[in-house]
């Protein structure tokens, strides 16, 4: 299965372990890391947090330039870790393209809250988080497509102390 990961390529992040692991198990995989390898300039880097309008523009050719690189790519599935900038309508046009996208998202309740998180929700094929707490909130909602998925450990990696 071709499988893309979208997040932190940084050695220990979540996305890391994720396309770490899945090639050890055979799959051909493909990082993608959007927030994390874009050049920054500084004075427009801190311009969108004051003006909302250029965050607005900010993210939405962040999410042209994540759903151009899903179409590109073709994968079997995509697996968002985080995802807090990708748009909803991102997730319903890389799924119309028969593609399937989940979140895992790593983070604890207050982070979840953000607007994107909140909106892209119900627009991925299946969506994991650690939290049992928010578990039940989405459930209770309504939300069928969430599940509780915890951290775990990497035993070529993580070692017991002695």
């Amino acid at each position: 299965m071709f499988i893309l990961v979208c997040g932190p390529k940084r050695t220990g992040d979540l996305a890391w372990f994720v396309a770490r692991n899945l090639k050890i198990i055979g799959h051909k995989v493909e990082s993608v890391d959007f927030i994390h390898n874009q050049p920054q300039d500084s004075i427009l880097s801190r311009a969108k947090y004051k003006l909302p309008f250029l965050e607005k523009i900010s993210i939405a050719g962040l999410n042209k330039k994540i759903l151009t690189s899903f179409l590109q790519r073709r994968p079997d599935l995509v697996i968002v870790c985080k995802g807090q900038y990708i748009l909803p309508e991102t997730v319903r046009d890389t799924r119309k393209k028969g593609i399937r996208i989940v979140n895992w998202y790593p983070d604890g309740v207050t982070e979840i809250m953000t607007k994107f998180i909140l909106e892209s929700l119900k627009e991925y094929d299946f969506f994991f988080t650690k939290e049992p707490y928010i578990l039940k909130r989405m459930k209770a909602a309504g939300l069928n497509n969430v599940y509780y998925l915890p951290h775990c450990c990497d035993p070529q990696i993580h070692k017991t102390m002695a």
